[in-house]
């Protein structure tokens, strides 16, 4: 049987052929004895090259089979093939451990580094070979048959590199490999990793007698059913009416103070537009100066019968209402959706930071084809708040693309910021 030899054209191989076919009788087919995740393949070797070493005169590749994926990945070397998640290097042969230690190195697994990892370990326990531990490790015959414990072979190296001053680097290298190892899993450990998680979701998600009887007529329910709604109802109204008794004593606080401000033919305006605002933000201690100044509240004192200003009003009242909304669901709850949503006509943006108390501040930032409001709350309170008005009729379209070109996962802590929003309207192409 013809023997082709390994040739290199510029430090390169420029031709690898099948495991076994040097030095070997005529009418052998390959490897006597084969390691446990190894096979014989009829993969094309059309796949990723991912490394390259030599066992005597004989050259070999480490490829991706046809059949390999990211889930079960299979490594062609020669005419066999290795199932990476089966290798045990405490029981593997060099052809399996060449296939591994490729695999690790290609997907980040081993940093790659100067020598390859296969080539190191290889040389690390040539050490251990000659101090007569192991045998074999650069026999071409049992490249692809002897099974070697190499956890054991690199620990013994380990240990022999750092008796000596001089190679207790290598020492700490053979440490490193060691360490890589462990962190891998076997395929056997993987399906039973995998086997267990389905076992927890199965048990998670069974349901139940109970669970089955939602939607049954009410006069087929237990004692035990009726209990559990009740005492959950129970729970729901007194969380109800605690929620009405804090949201009166906000109303009450606030038309006080209000009325005690306001000019006496006012007051009872002032009481009553407080109390609204507080039922809605839940502020007591101020209010924005557009309900603080009824005066200068145009909308809530026309005395008009044009359609274009009645219009105007009616979508500055509509956008406060989106705005008190979301800020009335984090006061209530301090929660809520953070990034964008929409909703007739009207988008909102939604983020929240931590202040050096561990205090969450929340801000609601909503948009119109008017302009934007923009209020931040803290403990169920408003602590700051600006508008904009848009002066160029495209202004609300050039913020609803800016907004719309976001992805979902953008931090919207931007939008709390009204130089930020200013600028944008002064030039269009700012950018974050």
């Amino acid at each position: 049987m013809s023997v082709e030899a390994v040739q290199y054209k510029g430090g390169f191989y420029s031709r690898t052929d099948a495991i076994g076919k040097s030095n070997r009788n005529a009418g052998d087919t390959g490897f006597l004895n084969m390691g446990s995740a190894t096979r014989k393949t009829t993969s094309s070797d059309n796949g990723k090259t991912i490394g390259l070493t030599t066992a005597g005169s004989t050259g070999y590749a480490a490829r991706y089979a046809d059949s390999s994926t990211a889930d079960n990945p299979i490594v062609k070397v020669g005419d066999y093939e290795v199932s990476i998640h089966d290798v045990d290097p405490s029981n593997a042969t060099e052809l399996e451990m060449f296939a591994l230690l490729s695999y690790m190195e290609d997907t980040g697994e081993i940093p790659k580094h100067g020598i390859a990892a296969f080539s190191k370990m290889k040389a690390y326990a040539s050490q251990v070979e000659y101090d007569g531990v192991c045998s074999g490790i650069y026999d071409e015959k049992a490249f692809g048959s002897k099974k070697q414990d190499w956890l054991a072979i690199l620990s013994q190296a380990k240990q022999s590199y750092a008796s000596v001053p001089e190679t207790y680097a290598q020492s700490l290298e053979c440490a490193k490999l060691l360490a890589y190892f462990s962190k891998m899993e076997s395929g056997s450990d993987k399906r039973e990793k995998l086997h267990s998680a389905i076992q927890d979701y199965v048990e998670a998600n069974k349901l139940n007698a109970l669970d089955l009887k939602k939607d049954k007529d009410w006069r087929e329910m237990s004692d035990d059913e009726w209990d559990k709604m009740l005492e959950n109802l129970d729970e729901y109204l007194d969380a109800y009416k605690e929620q009405l008794k804090q949201m009166k004593e906000k109303q009450d606080e606030a038309a006080e103070k209000a009325a005690s401000e306001a000019d006496p033919d006012k007051r009872a305006i002032a009481a009553s537009s407080a109390a609204l605002h507080a039922a809605a933000n839940g502020v007591t201690d101020s209010l924005p100066p557009e309900e603080a100044d009824h005066e200068k509240n145009w909308t809530k004192n026309l005395k008009t019968d044009d359609q274009t200003i009645l219009r105007t009003a009616q979508e500055a009242q509509k956008t406060e209402r989106m705005a008190r909304s979301k800020l009335q669901e984090v006061q209530l709850t301090d929660h809520t959706i953070t990034g964008l949503s929409e909703a007739e006509g009207v988008m909102e943006s939604a983020s929240v930071e931590v202040d050096e108390d561990q205090e969450k501040i929340w801000t609601i930032t909503t948009y119109n084809e008017d302009g934007m409001i923009c209020q931040k709350c803290k403990n169920g309170k408003i602590i700051d708040r600006w508008e904009i008005k848009y002066k160029n009729p495209d202004d609300a379209k050039k913020v609803w693309d800016y907004l719309a070109g976001l992805d979902a996962e953008d931090d919207l802590a931007f939008a709390g910021s009204k130089e930020f929003w200013e600028d944008f309207l002064k030039n269009q192409d700012t950018k974050l």
